[in-house]
């Protein structure tokens, strides 16, 4: 983990060098990441006072399939995502978690002359909102003055590099969300639809607990469905004008996967490999020698 990540797109030219090709080009030019962060935003400041399993679940919703990157050529299964300079996830940029803003970049842009001066303002005011917003920032708002003299706040929390040299205290506020363990043999056994009517029949069951953190579960497994569908018609548009058997097959395979897992289990190990690639992409849990293992282990 590094202290520090600058915003670059997942693309082929930012990872030269490499024998592998990470992620295809991005699908955003700067006018189209300006206008997803601007509509993110503006679903945040609707739903502010919303119960947080609701909030959450609306600027989830907000994020995806947008965030989503192109199959590449080689591909067997879908599931790429470009790291955006505003968002939200378990962990995002900078060590960060939750609502997350790369203000680093954004101080770049609005000083960059040659980004014209109507877009420079529409990032000025993106960042003075989320100055005060992102998770990080209202963390450290709440914490005791006086335990702060022992940690070092400051570093990620200001888009900054975390200078640990020096120091006198011993102890570091990092604001991350990390080791988080996901039940990968549920979600295989149930699959996406299972674990929706799953949250149906434990609401049921526990008529005392809050409703919203039910819904706000089954709002999010609908944005996985939404962008499982968003990829199968990716690769059924892909097939259209393959010319290559073996490759038209591959995507006839990948859309086919992509749709069944909307409403299935998965019943086959490239099923599972799929939904697996597409879930923990967009929980943030990152955590992918852990999901394979127990991938592994499951099938």
């Amino acid at each position: 983990m590094y202290w520090k990540e600058h915003y670059k797109t997942r693309t082929k030219k930012a990872y030269s060098g490499y024998s592998t090709v990470y992620n295809n080009e991005s699908r955003l030019d700067f006018r189209e990441l300006l206008n997803h962060m601007e509509t993110f935003t503006e679903v945040y400041k609707k739903c502010k006072e919303d119960h947080p399993a609701i909030r959450e679940a609306k600027c989830f919703d907000a994020q995806f399939p947008q965030i989503m990157l192109d199959i590449m050529p080689n591909d067997l299964f879908c599931g790429r995502a470009d790291i955006l300079p505003l968002g939200m996830n378990a962990q995002y940029i900078n060590s960060e978690w939750g609502f997350a803003m790369n203000f680093d970049w954004f101080r770049e842009k609005m000083a960059d002359m040659s980004v014209p001066d109507g877009d420079r303002e529409r990032l000025r005011e993106l960042y003075i909102f989320w100055n005060n917003h992102t998770s990080t920032k209202r963390f450290l708002a709440e914490m005791d003055p006086v335990d702060k003299i022992y940690m070092v706040t400051g570093g990620v929390s200001e888009g900054g590099s975390l200078d640990l040299e020096n120091q006198p205290h011993g102890a570091t506020a990092l604001q991350r969300v990390a080791g988080i363990f996901l039940d990968y043999e549920k979600l295989l056994d149930y699959g996406l639809s299972g674990l929706y009517k799953l949250t149906e029949e434990k609401q049921k069951e526990h008529p005392d607990n809050d409703p919203n953190f039910y819904e706000g579960i089954r709002m999010e497994l609908k944005t996985i469905m939404r962008t499982l569908t968003w990829y199968a018609d990716r690769a059924a548009g892909l097939c259209r004008t393959e010319t290559d058997k073996q490759r038209k097959n591959d995507l006839e395979e990948m859309e086919r996967i992509c749709r069944k897992l909307t409403t299935e289990r998965p019943e086959s190990f490239r099923e599972a490999i799929q939904l697996v690639i597409i879930y923990t992409l967009m929980d943030g849990a990152g955590n992918g020698g852990v999901w394979m293992i127990t991938l592994l282990c499951t099938i």
